[in-house]
């Protein structure tokens, strides 16, 4: 009699955790697990985490309102905060040092950007350390800068050519005028720098090195 209570009781609420969901199961002496029972508490988890998600989708955004002075890039991922760092006062060892010390970890960080994931399994007391971290740590440059540089190119080979060439991995300081033999990419924004066939300049060298790049595959 109590076994079926509780059966009915985990498959009538759609409001539980998936977690007290499989608790309750598990405390169920003699139950078979159909494979409709299974499904139904796939269900029941599925919507349990989407509704999460989607609750954490909003406090993203409400992230990226405090983002004071940051030109935040729009992106079809909702649980990403993008924090451009060119033009903003901070370099990467700094601004990495500040999110730790607020017990705050990145996805990626360099002196182009900074990256933020959240996930269902966030507490409301993580965000509400990235809001105060970005009260207290707002853009210290004034004024319009472009977050992301824009590289001018030379190409001198065909993109597939120096693919396939003959190529050796040098240091970046001692890279200017080879010929890129590979793809170099800074995440975000996720735009090449560089593309095989293009030559190394002083600039482009110099961004390279600025975005945590410091050996590249060259055309011998």
């Amino acid at each position: 009699q109590t076994a079926q209570g509780e059966k009915r009781m985990v498959l009538l609420s759609a409001e539980v955790t998936p977690s007290l969901i499989l608790e309750k199961m598990l405390r169920l002496q003699g139950m078979v697990f159909s494979l409709p029972l299974l499904l139904l508490i796939v269900v029941v988890a599925v919507i349990h985490y989407r509704r999460r998600l989607d609750d954490q989708a909003l406090l993203v955004q409400s992230l990226e309102l405090v983002a004071q002075g940051y030109p935040v890039p729009k992106h079809c991922d909702p649980m990403r905060l993008t924090l451009p760092l060119a033009g903003s006062g901070y370099t990467a060892k700094e601004f990495k040092a500040l999110l730790h010390e607020r017990r705050i970890m990145e996805e990626y960080c360099s002196d182009s950007g900074c990256v933020l994931l959240f996930s269902p399994f966030n507490r409301e007391e993580d965000f509400a350390r990235v809001r105060q971290f970005l009260l207290d740590c707002p853009v210290r440059q004034k004024g319009s800068f472009t977050p992301f540089p824009i590289v001018p190119s030379q190409r001198v080979m065909g993109l597939r050519q120096a693919l396939f060439a003959p190529k050796e991995s040098v240091d970046i300081d001692k890279a200017e005028g080879r010929i890129s033999a590979q793809v170099k990419i800074t995440c975000p924004p996720g735009i090449p720098l560089v593309m095989p066939g293009e030559r190394l300049h002083k600039e482009l060298r110099k961004i390279l090195k600025n975005s945590g790049i410091f050996v590249m595959d060259v055309v011998k």
